[in-house]
């Protein structure tokens, strides 16, 4: 926000990513402890981090 004036985040918007990342590591988290296999352990973060940015961009611009 102190780059340029046409970032304005309230606090919802820094609550919102802050959860975001939380989950995000939530995620990342449970994938490594369920998976047994770690050619699963990838393709569970790779899904966690497809999900998680996909809710970021519809959260951005709304891609709907």
């Amino acid at each position: 926000m102190p780059f340029t004036a046409e970032v304005n985040w309230g606090l919802e918007d820094f609550v919102v990513a802050a959860l975001l990342l939380a989950m995000a590591g939530g995620g990342m988290e449970l994938a490594s402890r369920m998976a047994a296999r770690p050619v699963w352990r990838m393709m569970a973060g790779a899904a966690v981090v497809v999900v998680i940015a996909l809710i970021w961009a519809d959260a951005a611009v709304g891609i709907r």
